[in-house]
C-alpha cells in the first residue's frame, strides 16, 4: 500500500505507488489542491505553498483507493 512523509515540511513523499496511478492532495473540505501522475514507487508532491494544516491525499491506481492524512508544518 501507498505511504506518506508526515510530517511534511516542504515536500510530500508518496511511497508505494507506480507508474499510471494519481495522487491528489485535498484539503479537509474536500477540495482539490493539486494532482499529479505517479510515474514511479515514490512520487514527490511540492508542498510548500500549503498552510499548516492537515489534509488528504488520495492515491488511485486502477481499482485501488487510498486516502492517507499528513500534517503540514
Amino acid at each position: 500500500g501507498a505511504w506518506v512523509s508526515n510530517p511534511v515540511v516542504d515536500q510530500l513523499v508518496i511511497g508505494g505507488t507506480t507508474n499510471g496511478g494519481r495522487a491528489v492532495i485535498y484539503d479537509l473540505t474536500g477540495k482539490e489542491l493539486m494532482s499529479t501522475v505517479t510515474r514511479s514507487s515514490v512520487t514527490l508532491l511540492d508542498a510548500a505553498g500549503l498552510s499548516s494544516g492537515l489534509y488528504v491525499v488520495q492515491y488511485r491506481h486502477g481499482d485501488q483507493i487510498q486516502n492517507l492524512k499528513f500534517f503540514k508544518d
